[in-house]
Protein backbone atom coordinates (compact mmCIF):
# COMPACT_ATOMS: atom_id res chain seq x y z
CA UNK A 1 0.00 0.00 0.00
CA UNK A 2 1.65 3.35 -1.16
CA UNK A 3 0.31 6.15 1.10
CA UNK A 4 1.20 9.54 1.83
CA UNK A 5 -0.46 12.36 3.75
CA UNK A 6 0.24 15.37 2.20
CA UNK A 7 0.02 18.63 3.71
CA UNK A 8 0.44 22.29 1.26
CA UNK A 9 -0.97 25.42 1.04
CA UNK A 10 -0.13 25.14 -2.92
CA UNK A 11 -2.01 21.60 -3.03
CA UNK A 12 -3.06 21.68 -6.32
CA UNK A 13 -0.46 23.62 -8.08
CA UNK A 14 2.24 21.35 -6.81
CA UNK A 15 0.50 18.13 -7.07
CA UNK A 16 -0.51 17.13 -10.66
CA UNK A 17 -1.77 13.78 -9.32
CA UNK A 18 -5.06 12.12 -8.77
CA UNK A 19 -5.73 10.38 -5.78
CA UNK A 20 -7.81 7.42 -4.51
CA UNK A 21 -8.97 8.98 -0.99
CA UNK A 22 -8.56 12.58 0.52
CA UNK A 23 -8.83 13.59 4.29
CA UNK A 24 -10.37 17.04 5.26
CA UNK A 25 -10.29 18.09 8.50
CA UNK A 26 -11.69 21.34 10.49
CA UNK A 27 -10.76 23.25 7.12
CA UNK A 28 -13.27 24.48 5.30
CA UNK A 29 -14.89 26.91 8.24
CA UNK A 30 -12.03 28.91 7.35
CA UNK A 31 -12.70 29.12 3.22
CA UNK A 32 -15.34 31.37 1.93
CA UNK A 33 -18.09 29.99 -0.25
CA UNK A 34 -16.70 31.48 -3.58
CA UNK A 35 -12.99 29.81 -2.70
CA UNK A 36 -14.47 26.52 -1.42
CA UNK A 37 -16.69 25.82 -4.85
CA UNK A 38 -13.27 26.23 -6.29
CA UNK A 39 -11.30 23.58 -4.24
CA UNK A 40 -14.47 21.34 -3.97
CA UNK A 41 -14.24 21.41 -8.03
CA UNK A 42 -10.43 20.67 -7.87
CA UNK A 43 -10.84 17.83 -5.18
CA UNK A 44 -13.82 16.39 -7.15
CA UNK A 45 -11.68 16.51 -10.22
CA UNK A 46 -8.38 15.01 -8.73
CA UNK A 47 -10.21 12.46 -6.92
CA UNK A 48 -10.02 8.94 -8.83
CA UNK A 49 -13.88 7.28 -10.18
CA UNK A 50 -14.95 5.86 -6.94
CA UNK A 51 -12.54 7.18 -4.69
CA UNK A 52 -13.06 8.43 -1.24
CA UNK A 53 -13.82 11.65 0.35
CA UNK A 54 -13.64 12.18 4.11
CA UNK A 55 -14.83 15.58 5.50
CA UNK A 56 -14.58 16.36 9.43
CA UNK A 57 -16.03 19.96 9.67
CA UNK A 58 -17.91 21.71 12.14
CA UNK A 59 -21.74 22.06 11.45
CA UNK A 60 -25.07 23.38 12.26
CA UNK A 61 -27.51 26.59 11.79
CA UNK A 62 -25.43 29.37 13.00
CA UNK A 63 -22.12 30.43 13.48
CA UNK A 64 -20.95 30.71 17.07
CA UNK A 65 -18.43 33.48 17.13
CA UNK A 66 -18.20 34.67 13.34
CA UNK A 67 -14.83 33.85 12.91
CA UNK A 68 -15.38 30.72 11.40
CA UNK A 69 -17.60 29.66 8.74
CA UNK A 70 -20.36 27.02 10.04
CA UNK A 71 -22.48 25.36 7.38
CA UNK A 72 -25.15 22.66 7.56
CA UNK A 73 -24.33 19.11 6.65
CA UNK A 74 -26.80 19.84 3.44
CA UNK A 75 -24.55 23.04 2.74
CA UNK A 76 -21.26 20.84 2.63
CA UNK A 77 -22.95 18.40 0.61
CA UNK A 78 -23.92 21.24 -1.97
CA UNK A 79 -20.73 21.66 -2.70
CA UNK A 80 -19.63 17.95 -4.43
CA UNK A 81 -22.37 17.11 -6.38
CA UNK A 82 -20.44 14.88 -8.20
CA UNK A 83 -20.04 12.62 -4.73
CA UNK A 84 -21.75 10.59 -3.16
CA UNK A 85 -21.64 12.08 0.37
CA UNK A 86 -23.76 10.97 2.98
CA UNK A 87 -23.37 12.50 6.98
CA UNK A 88 -22.26 9.18 8.98
CA UNK A 89 -22.28 10.93 12.52
CA UNK A 90 -22.36 13.92 14.61
CA UNK A 91 -21.18 14.52 17.61
CA UNK A 92 -20.37 17.55 19.90
CA UNK A 93 -16.56 19.22 20.70
CA UNK A 94 -16.28 21.76 23.09
CA UNK A 95 -20.01 22.70 22.48
CA UNK A 96 -19.68 22.68 18.75
CA UNK A 97 -21.54 20.19 16.63
CA UNK A 98 -18.79 18.29 14.81
CA UNK A 99 -20.41 15.94 11.49
CA UNK A 100 -18.19 13.28 9.89
CA UNK A 101 -19.29 13.09 6.19
CA UNK A 102 -17.57 10.45 3.63
CA UNK A 103 -19.00 9.12 0.27
CA UNK A 104 -16.82 7.99 -3.29
CA UNK A 105 -17.64 10.22 -6.23
CA UNK A 106 -19.68 8.91 -9.22
CA UNK A 107 -17.64 6.51 -11.46
CA UNK A 108 -18.19 6.91 -15.04
CA UNK A 109 -18.02 3.81 -15.65
CA UNK A 110 -20.30 0.87 -14.20
CA UNK A 111 -17.84 -1.66 -14.15
CA UNK A 112 -14.95 0.37 -12.43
Amino acid sequence: MNVKFIHSNFFFHEFKKNFDAVWVCMVFGGISDDLLGQISRKITMRLNPNGLLFIIEATGNSNKNGAWKIRTVKDLLSFFPKIRLKKIITYTDAGQEISIIAGRKFSLNLYE
